[in-house]
């Protein structure tokens, strides 16, 4: 039987007496066929800048007879890669079969903008094809992006005419995502609305920080413009989406201030003064602390986020002062609150505070709670 398969040629002899020798040589055909498998593979090449190039690899194997056409299509059009090919002859049991490796390299942005590559085979006038892309080896898992959008802080809202505007995305393969920004759902084409895109930063956990910001003016922000960031993956067909908008009803905080207690003072090295605001929305807002109207360095109080409790609808944080023992004096404290509730800050006051503090030989008179202001104590 194997020799069967190896021959090309039977010749058959006939001797007779009368007619001679006669000789009749059958050429056998080939009538075996054997469809190539094909399969596709993507291989990205490396230098220190990172992925370069990416290398395509086809191949088709077990196919019979040896005779076949590769090419291959870049967005279903055909394209000259200069592929570097190579054949092989299998025999298994004395069956003769072919393999064939095709590959290709194609450029990283193209790689990456998600452009589909085909290998197709023409074998015995039948097309074999396989394709491959950014899309297809990529699980869907690796389309979303961690998402946060930041607005400006109340200081520069209240103090800037241009707003600035942050968008973060944290995802695995950040060069396969794009940020838009929108205002009010469109793209913005007015003058001082711009945006910039930073470089892509490199995270230790293997993921990558893609930061885009944006500038909006500040009479459109009181308009109550609506701003979107906009973040969408080269294979997906739906973007994620994050917005900010002005409040429409801000609520204007209630501010209270706690005194340390006489026992405090008394046994401590410091005392601890506290600020609560609360009731207000939304939950941006600034607290800094004042001593006889002049500012106290940030390193001596420290303040809690805005919190939003179950069932309720306005926020509220607070803020602790930490005076040293060495700067009981006296004067007066105070907590200042600034938030789009007002256009003016928002200031309490106490005085006095260290006054119980006094030695024994002095006496302390303290008047509170009249008005107007003017008053004679002797």
């Amino acid at each position: 039987m194997k020799r069967w398969k190896t021959m090309k040629a039977i010749k058959c002899q006939v001797e007779h007496k009368c007619f001679g020798l006669i000789n009749k040589t059958i050429i056998l055909t080939d009538t075996r066929i054997v469809s190539p498998s094909i399969t596709l593979y993507h291989q990205l090449r490396y230098n220190t800048s990172g992925a370069t190039k990416v290398s395509l690899l086809c191949y088709l194997t077990g196919y019979y007879p040896n005779d076949i056409i590769v090419e291959w299509l870049v967005n279903n059009k055909p394209v000259s890669l200069s592929p570097v090919q190579k054949k092989f002859q299998n025999v298994q049991e004395g069956d003769i079969t072919y393999s064939l490796s095709s590959k290709v390299q194609v450029d990283i942005d193209e790689w990456h903008n998600g452009y589909k590559y085909t290998c197709k085979a023409t074998h015995n006038k039948k097309d074999f094809t396989e394709h491959i892309s950014i899309c297809s080896v990529n699980p869907a898992s690796t389309q979303t992006a961690e998402m946060f959008l930041l607005g400006p802080s109340i200081q520069t809202i209240l103090n800037r005419e241009d707003l600035p505007f942050t968008c973060l995305l944290v995802a695995y393969g950040m060069q396969n995502f794009s940020i838009t920004w929108k205002v009010n759902g469109e793209v913005p084409r007015e003058a001082g609305q711009t945006h910039s895109t930073t470089e892509r930063t490199q995270n230790a956990n293997g993921t990558q920080t893609l930061r885009s910001t944006f500038n909006m003016k500040a009479r459109d922000w009181h308009m109550h413009k609506n701003v979107s960031c906009e973040a969408r993956h080269v294979c997906s067909s739906k973007p994620q989406l994050m917005s900010l908008e002005k409040a429409r009803d801000p609520k204007q905080p209630s501010v209270q201030i706690l005194e340390p207690s006489e026992s405090e003072l008394a046994k401590s090295s410091e005392a601890t003064i506290v600020c609560l605001v609360s009731n207000f929305f939304p939950s941006d807002i600034d607290v800094y602390w004042e001593l006889n109207k002049h500012k106290l360095p940030e390193s001596q109080y420290s303040s809690s986020p805005a919190l939003r409790y179950s069932g309720k609808s306005s926020y509220s944080m607070h803020s602790k002062l930490l005076v040293p023992k060495s700067q009981w004096k006296d004067g007066a404290y105070s907590c200042v609150v600034r938030h789009e509730s007002s256009k003016s800050p928002l200031r309490h006051t106490v005085s006095n505070v260290f006054a119980c503090l006094r030695s024994s030989t002095e006496l302390v008179c303290l008047v509170y709670g009249f008005s107007p202001s003017a008053i004679n104590v002797t």
